[in-house]
Formats: C-alpha cells, structure tokens, sequence
C-alpha cells in the first residue's frame, strides 16, 4: 500500500509540473512520514550519493567544454581540422565529425562537444549551402562520439554504479569511437560527392596544416 502512495504522489508532482529533483524529494519525504522512518535518512542518503571521488570528473568536464567556447580553442581545433581534411569534397562536414572527435577527447560531454561544434560550424554550413536537415542531423550524431572517446561523463556514472573499472571503460571506449568518426566522416564524403554539397575542392596546403596545428 505504501508503495502504491507513493507512485502515486510522485506522478501527481510529476503531472502538475513540479521538477522532477522536488518530485523525488516530496515523494521520499511523504514515504518517510507514512513508514516513520527519520527525515534525517533522505539527507544521509543524499550525502552519501554525492561522496563519490569520480563524480568530481563530471563538473570538471562541464568546465572544460565552457572554457573551449569562450576561450576560443573551439575555433583553433576548427581550423586545424579544416588543414586535414578541409580539401576533401564535403571538407566542412568532414570538419564537423573530426572537430567533434577532437573536442570528445577533451570535454567529455556529449552536450558541450555539440554545443561547441554547432555555434561555430552550422553557420559555415549554411554559408556554404549544406542543407539546414543535414547539417542539423551531421552535428548531433557527431556530438554523442564524445561520450564514447574518452574522458566521458556518461562512462563515469557507469564506473561509479557498477564498480567496473574507470580505466578499463576508458580504454575501451578509444577504437570504438575512432571506428564511429572515421566512419561518419566516409558516408560524409560519400554524400557530398553524390549530392554536390560544399564548395569546390581545395588544395591541401602544409603551411595552413602547420599552422593550424601550433
């Protein structure tokens, strides 16, 4: 019966928009007062959810991913990646997926790679009469591979709820993730060749390699 009460509150707070952190909170609170049990036992529980060493990663990363769209590294590893792979056809959504590779192996969230790649390469898409459809989908699938390429937010809750190995996850998560892009980037290709998409083709240069890579 108890627990029948306490779906029941829980989808009412849920119903008349109550956020879903105060919907769990009201709900534990009535569950304690009806089965008298301690109020003190939600916040016990609650510090003990949050004494986790590898849960201080997540608000690091979230940091990481706001300083690359401030600070400007977003744009340098944009034109980095425009000196590898910009002179192919579809260069720019080449860009978008190795871009988002790159900044995937630095934030470690899925949300800040996208938000990144998007505020600076959607417009130099549309510039260059990519479809608004397909750059839309082009950047959220490349911006989930962050969450596969290591360091990963999504990778370190896993670690922390399982008790499998941080390291190990890490580890795996590199050959699958490279699979993901480089294959992201062939079907670009393959799609801006048969539809014409993006400019011509430039010349590969060393000297724009060199120096988008210092």
């Amino acid at each position: 019966m108890l627990m029948i009460l306490t779906l029941v509150i829980f989808l009412i707070c849920v119903f008349i928009g109550v956020p879903i952190f105060y919907a769990f909170g009201l709900t534990a609170a009535f569950a304690c007062i009806i089965g008298d049990i301690p109020l003190q036992v939600i916040a016990q529980r609650l510090m003990i959810g949050m004494d986790s060493f590898l849960l201080l990663a997540v608000p690091g990363f979230i940091l990481a991913g706001e300083i690359m769209c401030q600070g400007g590294i977003s744009k340098r590893i944009v034109d980095f990646s425009q000196g590898v792979v910009g002179h192919l056809k579809g260069g720019l959504s080449l860009v978008t997926v190795m871009t988002g590779m790159i900044i995937g192996g630095i934030a470690g969230s899925a949300i800040a790679e996208t938000a990144a790649t998007a505020s600076i390469l959607v417009p130099e898409l549309e510039k260059e009469h990519y479809p608004k459809e397909f750059s839309a989908a082009l950047v959220g699938t490349a911006g989930p591979v962050g969450n596969i390429i290591p360091p990963s937010i999504p990778m370190v809750v896993y670690s922390m709820v399982s008790g499998i190995s941080l390291l190990d996850l890490l580890l795996a998560g590199y050959l699958p993730g490279m699979i993901i892009g480089l294959s992201l980037m062939v079907y670009c290709w393959y799609v801006s060749k048969k539809r014409n998409y993006g400019r011509d083709t430039v010349r590969f240069s060393w000297k724009t390699l060199w120096i988008g890579f210092k």
